[in-house]
């Protein structure tokens, strides 16, 4: 399984573009074409990894005992 990945230059980092996932490379980068990104735009088609998947609740709370 392949998917769309590209880099966000604020967190300096890969994710996922879309939740779709496909069979090859090829139909991974044909919809990226179809998609017709801006030219500044960094994208890539790899191998399924849940790594580049963006975890919504990030929050950065210390417990603190009394």
């Amino acid at each position: 399984m392949y998917c769309l990945v590209i880099f966000n230059d604020k967190e300096n980092r890969w994710h996922f573009f879309t939740n779709e996932v496909w069979a090859t490379r090829k139909e991974g980068e044909d919809y990226a074409k179809r998609n017709k990104f801006k030219k500044s735009v960094k994208w890539k088609v790899l191998w399924y990894d849940k790594k580049y998947r963006i975890y919504e609740n990030k929050t950065n709370q210390t417990s603190v005992s009394s």
